[in-house]
């Protein structure tokens, strides 16, 4: 409390000291203005400095008083108010910037999240392209090594067969180079060998999938119908 006083007393002290210097200067400022002459300008300026410094007086005597009281625990009840009120906002100051570097630290670890997030997203995305070149890659090696093992007669007869018939060698649909025959144009012929001199032939229209077995020289035999559209089995749907 007295430490506060003093502070009260002291910045008073301050400002009377500044007002009385203040007043001083104006002062030799109003001698130097009445000895040009009663003009109409230096009049308005001197009765501007003369009301600024009875101003300024009556400013240092109510400070005066004010220092008086203090100095006497007069205004003891409004500087405690004034420190409780300071320390409130302190308080408040406090929490205020508490709440804020709250604040900042969730932006910051949302964002932290947020990046950990794409990143791991990316990562996860970079396996999986990876992995999918290379089954892709796995793929198209074993497509060539069977390619590379098609029978020449095979190669040969695909150079005389029309583009919707051709073989299904190991998987691989495999059609002829000429054009598509107008009579039948609609169906999709594949033959495929097997062991023990089976030949199965995959024969597929807009409506129908079917399946016929032929052995040797014997008639053709159907063996199986669909109706619903598949496509032509390739070998590698269990992979």
């Amino acid at each position: 409390m007295d430490l506060k006083r003093k502070e009260h007393i002291q910045n008073i002290n301050q400002r009377i000291l500044l007002l009385e210097k203040a007043i001083e200067a104006d002062d030799v400022m109003l001698d130097n203005l009445k000895e040009q002459g009663a003009t109409s300008f230096v009049l308005a300026q001197v009765d501007k400095i003369t009301r600024r410094n009875e101003n300024r007086r009556e400013e240092i005597e109510t400070l005066t008083q004010r220092s008086e009281d203090i100095s006497s625990g007069l205004l003891n009840e409004e500087i405690l108010r004034e420190m409780s009120d300071a320390k409130k906002k302190i308080v408040a100051d406090n929490e205020l910037l508490i709440a804020k570097k709250n604040r900042l630290h969730e932006q910051q670890k949302m964002a932290s999240d947020k990046s950990k997030r794409f990143y791991q997203k990316t990562a996860s995305a970079d396996r999986e392209n990876r992995f999918r070149e290379k089954d892709m890659q796995r793929a198209y090696k074993q497509y060539l090594n069977i390619v590379d093992t098609i029978p020449e007669y095979i190669s040969k007869n695909l150079d005389e067969m029309p583009n919707n018939k051709g073989y299904l060698w190991r998987g691989i649909q495999c059609y002829g180079k000429k054009d598509i025959e107008q009579n039948n144009s609609n169906s999709m012929i594949l033959f495929e060998k097997q062991k023990g001199g089976l030949l199965v032939i995959h024969d597929r229209t807009p409506t129908d999938y079917k399946i016929f077995h032929k052995k040797g020289k014997d008639k053709k035999i159907l063996y199986s119908v669909e109706k619903n559209i598949r496509r032509i089995p390739t070998g590698f749907e269990d992979e």
